[in-house]
């Protein structure tokens, strides 16, 4: 049985507004800065411009704020400050992608030379919008609850550049022409579409993209059209199971259905409109739909259906990609352009910047989550490419934060507001500590990490069993709490543990990948300064591979191994 549910699980999404008066004779010519921040994100627009997207995910540990210089959006005159704050609540494990704390909030604060006061207190006006929900019922959407049902016409109860390239499956009574130069073309011709018809059009961008996108239309005359917009990983066949198992073959067979998360929004039109304050993008003559979160794409699906007493005019989808910002420094050539692995070098570099944010992330389509064995492989990727180590220092950092004391781990993702342990992740986070000191030799940073490294030996050295001298699985009661997890090979389902582990107490990939990390780890203390503990973290790795190796062990408990082959 399913229990569905349409509540909104987002409570609250603010909507704080200030009005500033400049005098003709005030101009500034230097910079004027701001810092701000927001629990749990925000957008900062200034007169209806688009200014800063923050912060960077943070936890109880660590938070983060963005320093601004807002000096180009200023104007002579009145400038309006508009700040978007979503804010997902505290008290439930939905949306764990995003961190928050016990209490909402927004904060900004000038600071420098030549300063305007604009921090928050008093003078700024605040709103909820009532208009906006982050529906938890899409069997689609099982991890980040960022996709939309916007009713413009509850906005009455407020007091107070990338294209796509291609268009699919058209249903619809304009011709595909029609909506090419309405949606593809540069110059942006604008597509009318009657009252009380209905359309569906599928858009194909370049390549894949994480993205902010902007559906623009003329304001209509009254209220009643609706607009859809779904976000497909792919063109896929019926998925086994939503949304874990998917049935994709050529993602980009277009016989097949586009299926995925959607975003709604109702228009307000005029009619509604008239007694609105000017809230960030909108104006008198558009109605622009701007999902708060970023989108993740390839191919989206519009469906439209046009209010029975109003036409609706469309004027286009704007896109403005999203992601770190990325220098990439090395080049990879092969005597033909047309080479698999000239396609796949560019493919990967695509798909690691679009993993990358304000952390890196296992996808963006689905999890948007900072796990450590994923991180590791996005970290050495980005050092290869870029010698940039920044995002690298800030995720162990935010994984370090994780560590508890009392299991002697860290989470297997960070920052995340719901915690999940998996040990060998520990393991992973310990070798990007190493990695980031053999790429950058920063042994200042590495060091204040040594303790929380040594804990997480520790609590695999309790799993040694003092007979065969390997690490053993968990036992039941550790299991509850913990997961041994390895790999989504279909044969593991539906944990991901391999069998072998339960009929022999031991897997191979445990114990390779303990004795791999120790000499990773002691190589790493030989080289801050530390032989005795580097000394000792050889000889454990030295007496797990011992206990593999041995042919009466490995003939009598290890018929068949599980794990990595060694």
């Amino acid at each position: 049985m399913k229990l569905k549910t349409s509540l909104p699980f987002v409570v609250s999404r603010l909507v704080p507004l200030l009005a500033l008066y400049f005098p003709e004779n005030t101009l500034y010519c230097h910079p004027v800065k701001i810092q701000i921040s927001a629990d749990t994100k925000y957008k900062l627009y200034i007169n209806s411009r688009l200014v800063s997207v923050g912060p960077v995910k943070g936890d109880e540990h660590l938070w983060f704020f963005d320093e601004v210089d807002i000096q180009p959006y200023l104007r002579i005159g009145q400038n309006h400050f508009n700040v978007r704050v979503l804010r997902w609540y505290y008290a439930t494990f939905y949306a764990a992608s995003f961190p928050r704390l016990p209490y909402a909030g927004l904060l900004i604060r000038s600071i420098g030379e030549g300063a305007i006061d604009v921090d928050t207190g008093n003078a700024w006006e605040t709103a909820i919008d009532l208009s906006t929900r982050l529906p938890i019922d899409n069997e689609e959407d099982a991890f980040l609850h960022v996709y939309e049902i916007v009713d413009t016409t509850k906005d009455a109860d407020i007091k107070w550049s990338l294209k796509f390239k291609k268009v699919h499956n058209i249903r619809s009574s304009k011709s595909q022409s029609s909506w090419e130069k309405a949606l593809l073309s540069s110059t942006g011709t604008s597509l009318r579409l009657p009252a009380g018809t209905s359309h569906h059009v599928e858009l194909e961008a370049k390549h894949h993209i994480t993205a902010f996108l902007d559906f623009k239309f003329e304001r209509p005359a009254n209220s009643g059209s609706t607009l859809k917009i779904t976000y497909p990983e792919c063109y896929e066949d019926q998925p086994e199971q939503i949304p874990w198992v998917r049935r994709k073959g050529d993602r980009r067979d277009t016989t097949k259905a586009l299926l995925g998360p959607e975003d709604i929004y109702l228009f307000s039109g005029k009619k509604l409109s008239v007694d609105l304050p000017q809230l960030y993008e909108r104006t008198e003559e558009e109605e622009i739909f701007t999902p708060f979160h970023f989108r993740t794409l390839r191919f989206i699906a519009l469906d439209i259906i046009v209010a029975k007493d109003c036409d609706l005019v469309i004027n286009g989808i704007d896109i403005t990609t999203a992601n770190y910002s990325l220098e990439v420094l090395a080049g990879f050539k092969t005597p033909n352009i047309d080479q698999p692995t000239e396609k796949l070098w560019t493919t990967s570099i695509r798909t690691l910047g679009n993993c990358m944010h304000d952390c890196y992330e296992d996808c963006p389509f689905y999890e948007q989550l900072q796990y450590a064995m994923d991180t590791r492989s996005s970290a050495l990727f980005t050092y290869v490419l870029s010698d940039d180590g920044q995002l690298a220092r800030q995720a162990i950092i935010q994984v370090h934060n994780s560590y508890n004391t009392n299991t002697g781990l860290t989470a297997s993702r960070a920052p995340a507001h719901k915690h999940q342990i998996i040990p060998y992740f520990s393991l992973y986070w310990i070798c990007m500590v190493t990695d980031y000191f053999e790429y950058f030799g920063d042994s200042t940073f590495v060091r204040q990490f040594m303790p929380a490294c040594d804990g997480v030996f520790e609590s695999f050295a309790r799993r040694v069993d003092s007979e065969v001298q390997l690490v053993g699985s968990l036992d039941a009661a550790v299991s509850a709490s913990q997961w041994d997890f390895v790999d989504w090979t279909p044969r593991w389902r539906p944990f991901g543990i391999p069998p072998a582990g339960e009929r022999t107490r031991y897997l191979s990939f445990t114990n390779m990948l303990y004795a791999y990390t120790l000499k990773r780890a002691a190589k790493l203390l030989g080289g801050i300064g530390r032989p005795a503990l580097a000394s000792e973290y050889l000889s454990r790795a030295d007496s797990i591979v011992e206990a593999i190796q041995k042919p009466l062990l490995r003939r009598r408990r290890f018929h068949r191994w599980a794990g990595v082959h060694v």
